[in-house]
């Protein structure tokens, strides 16, 4: 297995680079800091007419990281080249609990032994999706992300193939029994302050912690300019729900016109949180 990276510039070099690759199996990994339907359908187009085999999925971003350095604005595209591995693209419409059940099975069914899954929380659930998804296979390996925009806070994309989308979940399958896969896990954001319980909640919507209202809750403790300009500016205090694994951060992406913020990850009531 080996992996290459090229930060696109135009169609050529993009062609020049792709055609100089083995005819193995390959997967391609977009990540586009470039918030564009047209120009993403058009650059999986090339590679798909250049590297017919090629299993492609991908996300815009709010930041791609390309031989060491950040990129912001730039698409960012992995290839991975397999010489035993078979790898299969499947898209999902709905990011829910039964497309995550439907794609755990095929997992099961086809010997897969690692799943990496990008997912669009505008329109769907995708922790949803994962937690059926682990529920029919625990011990299947899985990684990937939610798909961003910039930080704009208002429409992601996601790559299948050829096809991008506003919604839903993208995965490759990667097959082979033999294929080792690990998975491994940063969270460098520290919680600070006192532990608060969730009282009011429906699924990734919070209205309220320690029975005040939540936005109250924000304004007390980090004070009056950190809610000027929901939800970037609660952006650098995530929510650190405490589990007996292991603290999930979950970012605010919305305020409700009732006063509900709204995460990319559900809560329930009794859960304990800290600021991050």
């Amino acid at each position: 297995m080996q992996t290459l990276s090229h930060l696109y510039t135009d169609d050529q070099a993009l062609l020049q680079f792709v055609r100089q690759l083995p005819k193995a199996q390959v997967l391609v990994q977009v990540f586009s800091g470039v918030i564009d339907a047209l120009l993403l359908t058009q650059i999986a187009k090339h590679i798909q007419q250049a590297l017919p085999q090629a299993a492609i999925i991908g996300a815009t971003t709010s930041g791609s990281i390309y031989q060491g350095k950040t990129e912001q604005t730039g698409i960012v595209l992995s290839f991975t080249l397999f010489d035993q591995t078979e790898v299969i693209t499947r898209y999902y419409p709905q990011a829910d609990a039964a497309s995550g059940h439907l794609a755990a099975v095929f997992a099961q069914d086809s010997q897969t032994a690692c799943v990496i899954a990008f997912g669009d929380v505008f329109h769907g659930q995708p922790h949803q999706f994962l937690r059926a998804f682990a529920d029919q296979a625990p011990n299947l390996i899985v990684a990937g992300g939610n798909a961003a925009d910039q930080d704009r806070f208002e429409q992601t994309l996601l790559i299948y193939q050829d096809h991008v989308y506003q919604q839903g979940m993208v995965l490759a399958f990667l097959i082979n029994p033999d294929l080792q896969c690990h998975n491994d896990y940063l969270l460098n954001w520290v919680p600070v302050g006192k532990t608060m319980i969730v009282t009011a909640c429906e699924d990734n919507v919070i209205y309220r912690l320690d029975d005040e209202p939540i936005i109250k809750v924000y304004q007390r403790y980090l004070g009056d300019e950190v809610v000027a300009d929901i939800p970037n500016s609660i952006m650098a205090f995530p929510l650190l729900k405490c589990t007996s694994v292991m603290p999930v951060a979950r970012s605010a992406i919305a305020q409700q016109a009732d006063g509900g913020l709204v995460y990319a990850g559900d809560f329930a009531v009794g859960d304990r949180v800290r600021f991050g």
